[in-house]
């Protein structure tokens, strides 16, 4: 927008704001049509669970490697993360494809 009002002419910026205009009025209404099924999708959430250290010491030697790497593989872990109490922020970095901080986080935990 900063380049359209130097470089362009006023009747330009103004078609650029009808364009944004627009394309918020798109976002917000698709927004609305995903808010009943994101909270439809949040109340299915299983209850975290609590797991025991030589199963989350099995987990996490399966999952370092592949946060190491940087491997995709990783994601695969974040469902049965989000199912274990205290694992959620783990999950939530492996999910945006943070392996960095998802590692730092996972060292943190032992």
């Amino acid at each position: 927008m900063e380049q359209a009002l130097q470089n362009e002419s006023a009747c330009n910026v103004a078609e650029h704001l009808n364009t944004l205009n627009t394309i918020k009025r798109e976002l917000e209404k698709a927004l609305r049509e995903f808010k009943p099924l994101l909270e439809e999708a949040e109340s299915k959430k299983p209850d975290a669970v609590q797991t025991g250290v030589e199963e989350l010491t099995a987990l996490f030697a399966e999952l370092r490697p592949l946060l190491e790497k940087g491997d995709f593989g990783a994601t695969g872990y974040a469902e049965k993360l989000r199912g274990i109490e205290g694992m959620e922020e783990l999950a939530a970095r492996i999910d945006d494809y943070d392996f960095e901080d998802a590692l730092k986080i996972l060292n943190s935990l032992e």
